[in-house]
């Protein structure tokens, strides 16, 4: 909760002078629901829902962002991007996990055995 509202006043600060109250209101209240209480609200409705909702929560959100790029050029770096987070590398992770050896060190826990 204090990283999201050290955001906000970090992203109220940046806001030129030119701006009005409304334009830093519009923005803390918008910081705040986005860093506070939509992570909040995000793990609620994934422990009491199917994953439905939240797969349509993401992809709203993901069109959203798309359609408020402006050039062909950030479209393209948005949706390059967006491939690289959904499909790469959990194929990468996949794999890896696969190849994925035990190391015991001195941070693993250590198993006492049972003496009769």
């Amino acid at each position: 909760m204090s990283g999201a509202f050290f955001s906000t006043t970090l992203l109220a600060s940046r806001l030129s002078p030119k701006s009005s109250e409304m334009d830093t209101f519009v923005l803390v209240t918008g910081s705040i629901i986005l860093f506070a209480l939509y992570p909040e609200h995000r793990a609620n409705l994934a422990r009491h829902h199917s994953s439905i909702p939240n797969f349509l929560v993401t992809c709203s959100l993901c069109y959203s962002a798309y359609i408020t790029l402006h050039h062909d050029i950030e479209k393209i770096y948005y949706l390059l991007l967006l491939a690289v987070l959904v499909i790469v590398i959990p194929f990468l992770k996949l794999r890896m996990s696969l190849n994925k050896d035990i190391i015991i060190g001195p941070w693993t826990i250590v198993q006492v055995p049972k003496v009769d």
